[in-house]
């Protein structure tokens, strides 16, 4: 579950998305973004071993075409366009902030 989540999308915002980046997106990435639009996930440690000091906290996850009121003016598309004119490689996608 996620609260303060951003309007919801459809399938054509995440072809949108898709043409922006040039990369096709994880079926499993869709389906998330498509049940929930960014937001603050309820459980936000992910670990991928069983020592919890070796996982990653998420403090919120962007939306993809509408800002949240919640959370700012912060957006997957707007936060691309300036890492990519930053240099930084076009196959990093900004979908979540860290603490």
């Amino acid at each position: 579950m996620f609260t303060k989540t951003a309007k919801a999308i459809v399938q054509e915002d995440i072809a949108n998305l898709e043409r922006i980046t040039g990369y096709k997106l994880p079926q499993d990435f869709i389906s998330q973004y498509i049940t929930f639009n960014g937001g603050i996930p309820d459980k936000s440690l992910f670990c991928d071993t069983e020592d919890e000091e070796e996982g990653y906290e998420i403090s919120f996850y962007l939306p993809i075409k509408y800002y949240s009121d919640d959370l700012g003016e912060m957006k997957i598309e707007k936060s691309y366009a300036k890492l990519t004119s930053v240099n930084v490689p076009s196959h990093y996608l900004p979908f979540a902030v860290d603490w």
